[in-house]
């Protein structure tokens, strides 16, 4: 009779931790969009990985790792775009770039959301790749 008790006991925690972790996910409504633009006269393939912040390592951060290759603008157009939605969850990320043309070296920026979950100016992180004019390198800006 204790083991069944026990049995019991054990799989009831176990089904309430998974309708908590359910409910977790289910509160984050709010996600966080990605838009490259190209300024540059060629197409620019870009690497981009989005890290949680909240941990060092690596494997166990990497939210995304995706290759993009932003088409050059259209004649007349100052840039091109890439536009990504609900990409990832809101919250705080470190976010790397690396162009392949680039000067083969990671650019990263701290992303963290605004406190108003429905502003949507805080739910963007914005990549930009220009070229240098007097030395012609590629380099990325966020904003």
């Amino acid at each position: 009779m204790p083991s069944n008790r026990r049995s019991v006991l054990l799989g009831s925690s176990a089904f309430v931790s998974s309708l908590a972790g359910c409910m977790e996910l289910g509160t984050s409504t709010h996600t966080v969009d990605l838009n490259l633009y190209n300024y540059t006269a060629e197409r620019q393939p870009l690497k981009i990985e989005i890290l949680r912040e909240d941990t060092d390592e690596h494997g166990a951060g990497l939210v995304l790792g995706r290759k993009f290759t932003i088409p050059a603008p259209k004649a007349g157009d100052s840039a091109s775009t890439i536009r990504k939605s609900n990409l990832v969850e809101r919250r705080p990320y470190l976010v790397r770039t690396l162009l392949k043309n680039g000067r083969s070296q990671w650019d990263h920026h701290h992303f963290y959301p605004g406190e108003n979950a429905t502003d949507p100016e805080a739910s963007y992180i914005d990549i930009r790749v220009y070229q240098d004019d007097d030395t012609n390198e590629l380099y990325t800006r966020f904003m």
